[in-house]
């Protein structure tokens, strides 16, 4: 078998491997088929296994190849088109995704990190020509947003994706219970309750603001008070805010894992962080490093064996935070494609 990257090759902007002829016919790449299902699982199983040895905080079930095949079943069950590559008749490779016909306004595509792998030394390859097949046929069909999630370890398969045109969106991230070092800071820590709702709701206006500023321009989840208040009465989950001089000046709304993220950081022992944000005017005073702490201790009470979250990379200010404190799981990219060249039917 090739080798795509030399061990000497760290950066994620290398050029992209240039096979040859004949290392190019040693791959072949075909419509995914029910019988492939089992293989592809076992797949993602060791390059989840090798992401573990980086980062052995993750959970163990998901190095069992029956906790991912259910997953690809009901995805292949679904319709959604596929690809693998083998080679000597062997499954190197594989690419699978959800088609979404409206996604933040547009036709989009997503695969989940357990919905694509490939043989770690050899992904940028691999990669590249199962994505030529599969986005022919999206492409031919509409869908000019195409998302895709990726082990943090695999950076042959991020390098490919670079080169062919994707850019970094969202970051899933996790972190042991062990306690976060702080200066202390002159605030009021409270928990929440039905009394500070007007507060809640206007700092997550604040966050939903920030959110649709330069750098980030994004549109953030506009919460209902109604939903704040169930968020409030649950007894699974918390708001906490921080109170300067009375003035409320930030918040972190944390509960169990978030089911809306990457499969891997869900379980029962994965506490997760669902917002977060401080008033301008009070960053810079470790208010958020001591929310974190104070989250960190209760989660750890609760027994909680990690904290996760996930960020935009375009915000700027979250991501400086949370990376000095959490270690990135999951990247999520993606490319979109000039609509010009959709041919309209």
């Amino acid at each position: 078998m090739w080798t795509a990257v030399k061990s000497s090759q760290k950066s994620l902007y290398d050029p992209p491997f240039n096979p040859t002829r004949q290392e190019l016919s040693m791959v072949q790449i075909n419509p995914i088929q029910k019988h492939h299902l089992e293989d592809a699982a076992a797949l993602v199983v060791h390059r989840y296994k090798k992401l573990c040895l980086v980062e052995p905080l993750l959970p163990d079930r998901y190095k069992h190849i029956s906790n991912i095949l259910p997953h690809l079943q009901s995805m292949y069950n679904a319709g959604s088109p596929g690809v693998v590559a083998t080679h000597n008749g062997k499954l190197v490779g594989f690419f699978m995704s959800w088609m979404m016909e409206e996604f933040r306004g547009k036709k989009s595509t997503y695969s989940p990190e357990w919905a694509n792998a490939a043989k770690l030394e050899d992904s940028k390859l691999i990669y590249q020509e199962m994505y030529q097949t599969l986005a022919a046929k999206w492409v031919a069909e509409g869908y000019i947003a195409h998302y895709i999630t990726l082990f943090a370890n695999d950076s042959a398969a991020i390098t490919a994706c670079h080169w062919l045109g994707y850019g970094m969106f969202s970051i899933d991230a996790i972190r042991g219970m062990q306690p976060v070092p702080h200066k202390g800071t002159p605030v009021d820590i409270r928990l929440a309750n039905s009394k500070n709702l007007k507060d809640i709701v206007a700092l997550n206006q604040g966050l939903r603001d920030y959110m649709l500023g330069s750098p980030s321009f994004f549109i953030a989840d506009e919460l209902l008070e109604s939903y704040l208040q169930d968020w409030i009465d649950d007894p699974q989950k918390d708001i906490w805010l921080a109170y300067s001089e009375d003035e409320p000046v930030a918040f972190f709304r944390i509960g169990p894992a978030n089911q809306d993220v990457s499969l891997i950081i869900i379980d029962e022992k994965t506490t997760s962080i669902y917002g977060a944000f401080t008033k301008e005017t009070k960053r810079g005073k470790h208010i958020a490093a001591s929310l974190l702490a104070k989250t960190i201790e209760i989660g750890q009470s609760n027994g909680y064996q990690r904290c996760a979250v996930d960020f935009e990379s375009m915000n700027t200010l979250g991501s400086r935070f949370w990376l000095r404190h959490f270690n990135p799981v999951c990247y999520s990219l993606v490319r979109y494609i000039d609509d010009r060249v959709v041919v309209k039917k």
